[in-house]
């Protein structure tokens, strides 16, 4: 049976020191003397020097055997002229002592590991060859998820604009609000001061009106203290009788017209109450649109926080989603990329493959 030690090797391969045991293990199945280990050592390149050292330094004929071998798989001296540390320089090394026997088993364990080596590289490739197939479905796979992950971003990209212009608009929108609230709050300042104004020439206005009248009741009751008077100047009355007349119809005259001065500053003065109680009502809804102005200019500048706020998230987002659609257009480079190389291993493997068979049908 053939050593599963060289299961692996061809037999053109170099051979190294960690073999020397199963060196030694295949030439004793090969039934090689090994009495013959300087004669072998010789043909396989050592110099006489070197063996004449392996003889003095060695104790038994296997201690020499296994110090020759170990030389030559150190390709000491001119074994790299004989053809290195191969199984073909061995086997040519046996038959030329005249060694058939050894040399033929010898090349039927080459032969058996080197077609037991082709087996198992054709196993191997046909492995690799199914596993490139995988490599490609998955590569073909992430590039179709990478060009969904794209058409994405590019879909939030084109979302955070619409997002960003219509922060932009709201925002400009809370300053034409914010400034109409100012001009409003301006407009009830001076509103505001008007009705002050109006209160107190109302005032001014009731004043005189109140002066009016008592002057007004002053002369009523002198013209009637006069009229009561008559007795006391009827001597006076007498020596005026001519101008009697004249003086009633004057005093009449006075009286009556009197009474609607009295009348006339009667109305005045309701009309001021009316006016000074409008003018309170006015002051009074003057001081509710002023502190309602004054809310609406608070919630103006919230408002006006609010959408900057919002306008540097939109940038915020818009900058996210800028990064995100260039690291999707790195990916979408590596998958390609891969998917190029997975390719190339695919041919390669298939180039393996295709090798493998001549080499099995060889």
């Amino acid at each position: 049976m053939a050593s599963k030690s060289f299961s692996s090797i061809s037999p053109l391969c170099q051979l190294t020191i960690d073999q020397l045991i199963d060196v030694l293990n295949l030439l004793k199945r090969c039934g090689f003397p090994q009495t013959r280990w300087h004669e072998l050592g010789l043909t396989l390149g050592l110099h006489k020097n070197t063996l004449d050292a392996i003889k003095r330094d060695s104790d038994t004929t296997y201690d020499c055997l296994t110090e020759c071998l170990s030389k030559w798989l150190s390709r000491a001296d001119n074994v790299d002229s004989k053809g290195g540390a191969t199984f073909d320089s061995l086997s040519d090394a046996l038959k030329s002592m005249n060694e058939n026997a050894a040399a033929d088993k010898l090349d039927q364990e080459s032969c058996y590991n080197q077609v037991t080596t082709s087996q198992s590289c054709s196993n191997l490739v046909t492995t690799l060859y199914k596993s490139a197939e995988v490599v490609s479905n998955l590569v073909t796979t992430l590039y179709k998820r990478a060009e969904v992950v794209s058409n994405l971003v590019t879909t939030l990209y084109k979302s955070a604009e619409v997002v960003s212009s219509l922060v932009t608009t709201l925002y400009k929108s809370a300053e034409v609000v914010s400034s109409l609230v100012t001009t409003l709050y301006k407009r009830a300042e001076v509103v505001s001061n008007l009705v002050t104004t109006l209160y107190k020439r109302a005032e001014v206005v009731s004043n005189l009106v109140t002066t009016l009248y008592k002057s007004a009741e002053v002369l009523s009751n002198l013209v009637t203290t006069l009229y009561k008077s008559d007795k006391v100047v009827s001597n006076l009355v007498t020596t005026l009788y001519k101008s009697a007349e004249v003086v009633s119809n004057l005093v009449t005259t006075l009286y009556k017209r009197a009474e609607v001065v009295s009348n006339l500053v009667t109305t005045l003065y309701k009309s001021a109450e009316v006016v000074s109680s409008l003018v309170t009502t006015l002051y009074k809804r003057a001081e509710v649109v002023s502190n309602l102005v004054t809310t609406l200019y608070k919630r103006a500048e919230v408002v006006s926080n609010l959408v900057t706020t919002l306008y540097k998230s939109a940038e915020v987002v818009s900058n996210l989603v800028t990064t995100l659609y260039k690291r999707a257009e790195v990916v979408s480079n590596l998958v390609t990329t891969l998917y190029k190389r997975a390719e190339v291993v695919s041919n390669l493997v298939t180039t393996l493959y295709k090798r493998a068979e001549v080499v099995t049908n060889m």
